[in-house]
């Protein structure tokens, strides 16, 4: 029988917590700055650099890299060091007119003709177009990375939050257990059981931005949401 219950143990869903969910999605964003760092590569290589747009997209993404790598530890994360990251271009004519990413000034990219300036506007679609193209799948991987960037700022902040009320009902448990050794009813039962309610919301306010930012990675790729968390890459499941 004992042999059973540990079984039944072992089965159970482990439960992640907030550092977990803060490790999984800046892992998950560095995978994507490496994955669209090789379709640039690619890119210049067929294509070329027009004007240098594609080493301006490089820069940000090191930027980005950077930023990711010093909110690794939450201590260190600082909301004032977010960059944009929105991209866009309009047309004149032949010319495209490039903003961002960033905060550089505008680009302008010479089309040689129609044909060109519609390829390099064009967005890759799997039905009507299935190969990657220029201008118009950069913006929509850099909108794509302002989204998951606002998301992180989010899931970065309520983790700080967290680690702060985990301090607070350290404290409270710990003036609780001196308070009992000297008065068995001097214990602030009701202040102890707020501060438990108040930490589970904020792990589940956590946990709803980390499966946002799944969410955003399966968009990108093109892959159902369900693979993701059945290949356990980012070492959550459906279940977390």
């Amino acid at each position: 029988m004992a042999a059973n219950v540990s079984n039944l143990g072992e089965n159970r869903p482990r439960r992640i917590s907030n550092h977990d969910v803060v490790a999984t999605a800046l892992q998950a964003q560095l995978s994507l700055v490496s994955s669209y760092n090789r379709w640039l590569l690619q890119r210049t290589e067929v294509d070329g650099d027009r004007n240098g747009i594609i080493s301006r997209v490089q820069r940000r993404l090191d930027d980005y890299k950077q930023w990711i790598h010093k909110t690794e530890a939450i201590s260190n994360f600082s909301s004032g060091a977010v960059e944009p990251w929105l991209m866009d271009a309009r047309t004149a004519g032949l010319a495209i007119v490039v903003t961002g990413p960033g905060l550089d000034d505008q680009v302008e990219i010479a089309a040689r003709d129609g044909k060109e300036l519609e390829y390099l506007m064009s967005i890759a679609d799997r039905w009507l177009a299935p190969q990657d193209k220029y201008l118009g799948y950069m913006i929509k991987i850099c909108r794509a990375f302002d989204q998951a960037q606002n998301a992180l700022v989010s899931l970065l902040q309520t983790a700080e939050k967290m680690e702060r009320e985990s301090s607070q009902l350290r404290y409270i448990l710990r003036m609780g257990a001196q308070a009992r050794s000297q008065s068995p009813t001097s214990q602030p039962a009701e202040v102890t059981v707020q501060a438990h309610i108040r930490r589970l919301k904020e792990y589940n306010d956590v946990k709803d931005i980390g499966q946002q930012l799944i969410g955003l990675i399966a968009e990108n790729r093109g892959a159902p949401i369900g693979s993701l968390y059945e290949s356990r890459q980012y070492g959550v499941t459906a279940d977390d």
